[in-house]
């Protein structure tokens, strides 16, 4: 295969040569290398899943007859803050679990209508918004305005980016390698693979 993981040949032996005893590497009929999630996937699993954690709170607030509406910053503070726990995806309902828990104890009955989850409400530099009934223009205005700052950033840093990419791979022969696939093709070329 062009593309694997070194762990991926992995084999009994090598878990007992790192002091794992036989006895153990014998109820392991099959081992597998995973890697840690990214923020675009730990954002996906958040969200994509027919019963996505983001859903599933979106429901319990909806059965006090009240909306919950994320942005799309606030989705990615959320799997920042999810991923530097170290613990995956289970991180996203931690970090759920802060920002929604005090709300979904205090919103039912109080005439809240509207509740709004901001990347600053994400980073904990704000509260939630909440809005009553005769709030629902504000609330899709709030929403529309974060979205297009926060697809403003993006552009930003995409720009900055590509140009960091393009002086990288101006400067990038015989230095260090910047990707995994980099890094690949060095080994491969000094026969290491």
């Amino acid at each position: 295969p062009e593309h694997f993981n070194t762990l991926d040949l992995l084999e009994p032996t090598d878990l007992q040569k790192y002091g794992l005893i036989p006895e153990l590497v014998g109820r392991i009929p099959i081992s597998c290398a995973l890697s840690a999630l990214s923020i675009p996937l730990l954002i996906k699993v958040l969200t994509e899943p027919r019963n996505s954690l983001l859903a599933q709170y979106t429901q319990l607030f909806s059965l006090s007859n009240i909306e919950l509406r994320v942005t799309s910053g606030a989705l990615f503070a959320i799997a920042t803050s999810a991923s530097t726990m170290g613990v995956g995806a289970r991180g996203l309902r931690t970090v759920l679990e802060r920002l929604l828990g005090e709300a979904m104890f205090e919103l039912p009955g109080s005439g809240v209508k509207y509740c709004l989850i901001t990347e600053a409400v994400a980073k904990r530099e704000a509260g939630p918004v909440y809005l009553g009934r005769e709030g629902k223009a504000r609330f899709h205005a709030l929403i529309a305005r974060e979205e297009e700052e926060w697809e403003e950033r993006r552009r930003r840093e995409e720009g900055e980016e590509s140009e960091m990419e393009r002086r990288a791979r101006n400067n990038s022969e015989g230095g260090a390698p910047r990707t995994f696939e980099e890094y690949r093709e060095k080994a491969k070329a000094g026969g290491f693979l």
